[in-house]
């Protein structure tokens, strides 16, 4: 069979015929990944996310596999042309290399699409908030800067430390709720049978021992009154007994025991307008925070594209190919193809390829603070 008549078909159809030069072949094949990596979809699903990886990496492997026969093709085509004596010791380079940066350039095909997939997917999400708040125009849009970073960390910090605050003071309020009847009922106990004065000793006695969580203290102080029998120890005891059980959930903010719906019901009011500023100030950065995410992300493929492009990539392994493939005819063009090949491809592998898997630790962080800011979003609307 002639080989020619043996193409490697890519996805769009187009055909990579190896009788032909190999730069037809990699223009076809850069054309296939220019669309397919514009028709990425915004999902994250990690279905589809696999099959695209897979396709890319088929494209990738068709066009390598073209290259090999179309490289075998040209060495028969030329075996007996002249080659400098030294060419062999560098075109035995260029073989060793070769599979390197072929799984290398699959690494940058593969980082390109990520990057891709990550941007379209925020991009969808910002352009579905502006769409669900038509009131936000681009002259109301707040800078970003580094300290509104810092500014927003720290308060959700307090938010969240303050939603667990609130928690625990529910928990409280449900104590005091059946605790403040036995207290109550103390208290009405007391006066009736000392007096309004003398009662208000014992019961200022027990509260102040109770403010400062002094259990002891307030045990004490009611088996003191045991000539006075159950009517006054009874309910004190339930009383102190609730507060020491709950007393987790009954400690304000410098160590001391709410003794009353009153006191937490205060509190609970005041943080609840606390957490209302610190939401308002948190959503109004909103659209900020996920912009500044979305410039990260293009950041990240500035870096990569110092590491080099799609065309970049595949002009240096068109040249290995040929250098791998055809005569080197003399010094001066042995000379070229170390400089200007090897050294380069050894650079890269060597130094500027490794860049890559920074920026896709990045990139995945990236995306998962995005959508840890959402759900935060979601949890404190």
């Amino acid at each position: 069979m002639d080989s020619a008549s043996n193409p490697q078909s890519l996805k769009n159809g187009s055909a990579l015929d190896f009788s032909t030069d190999i730069g037809d072949g990699a223009a076809k094949t850069l054309e296939t990944l220019r669309q397919f990596l514009q028709k990425i979809p915004a999902d994250l699903d990690p279905a589809i996310c696999a099959a695209q990886e897979s396709e890319i990496l088929r494209i990738y492997d068709t066009f390598y596999q073209y290259a090999m026969k179309w490289a075998g093709e040209n060495r028969r085509k030329h075996a007996s042309q002249p080659t400098a004596p030294e060419a062999v010791k560098f075109k035995k380079r260029a073989a060793e290399v070769m599979s390197d940066l072929q799984l290398r350039m699959k690494v940058f095909g593969l980082c390109s699409l990520r990057l891709q997939r990550a941007g379209v997917v925020l991009q969808n999400h910002i352009r579905k908030y502006l769409d669900d708040n038509p009131e936000i125009t681009k002259a109301e849009r707040i800078k970003w800067t580094s300290d509104t970073g810092v500014l927003l960390g720290r308060y959700r910090k307090e938010r969240s430390e303050i939603i667990t605050q609130l928690g625990k003071l529910s928990e409280g309020l449900l104590v005091l709720n059946e605790a403040e009847k036995n207290l109550i009922a103390f208290q009405s106990a007391a006066q009736k049978l000392f007096g309004a004065d003398k009662a208000e000793e014992y019961i200022r006695s027990f509260r102040a021992a109770l403010r400062v969580a002094d259990f002891p203290k307030a045990r004490k102080i009611i088996d003191s009154l045991h000539a006075a029998g159950s009517s006054v120890q009874a309910p004190a005891k339930a009383y102190l007994d609730a507060l020491e059980q709950s007393a987790a959930c009954l400690t304000g903010a410098e160590g001391k025991l709410f003794l009353n719906t009153n006191e937490v019901q205060l509190v609970v009011m005041t943080k609840e307008q606390d957490i209302k500023q610190k939401k308002a100030f948190i959503e109004k950065y909103r659209l900020s925070a996920m912009e500044n995410k979305l410039a990260g992300l293009s950041h990240l493929k500035d870096k990569l594209q110092v590491i080099g492009s799609f065309d970049s990539l595949m002009t240096l392994f068109i040249k290995l190919m040929r250098g791998l493939a055809l005569p080197l005819p003399d010094s001066k063009t042995v000379r070229e193809f170390e400089t200007n090949v090897l050294e380069k491809i050894t650079y890269l592998l060597g130094s500027q390829f490794q860049e890559i898997d920074i920026i896709e630790k990045r990139n995945q962080e990236l995306l998962s603070e995005f959508f840890a800011d959402q759900a935060d979003y979601q949890k404190g609307a």
